[in-house]
């Protein structure tokens, strides 16, 4: 039987949140979740996850500030960035540079969602 992968979910938006776990746990992955980008971070050290969903804007730290305290503290994790606003190539460009490996909307269908992270994994 293959491993059960390991997805954290950090979003501010607790609707938005509990759909991604409920989706993603019913696809036979296990889920830990924060609510904002500190938490975030302080999960993915601990829990050790094998990707990360991130959003973009979050009232303490915003998605950008969690992927540079994760580069800067050496921990490789696949990170999807799912936001609800509209991505520039710049803020692409500088995401990407940082070390975040897919942009996709919210309004991307779920079933969407859980083929990309497949495909990453």
């Amino acid at each position: 039987m293959a491993e059960t992968k390991k997805v954290l979910v950090v979003d501010d938006n607790s609707s938005f949140r509990e759909l991604i776990e409920y989706t993603f746990r019913d696809s036979g992955f296990q889920i830990i979740s924060a609510c904002n980008g500190k938490q975030g971070i302080e999960k993915a050290i601990l829990e050790k996850p094998d990707i990360i969903l991130l959003d973009v804007m979050m009232p303490d730290f915003s998605g950008i500030e969690v992927v540079r305290t994760l580069s800067s503290k050496a921990i490789k994790i696949p990170i999807i960035v799912l936001t609800g606003t509209h991505f520039n190539s710049t803020m692409e460009s500088l995401f990407k540079e940082e070390g975040v490996d897919k942009f996709l909307s919210k309004m991307t269908p779920i079933e969407e969602i859980i083929c990309q992270v497949k495909k990453m994994l």
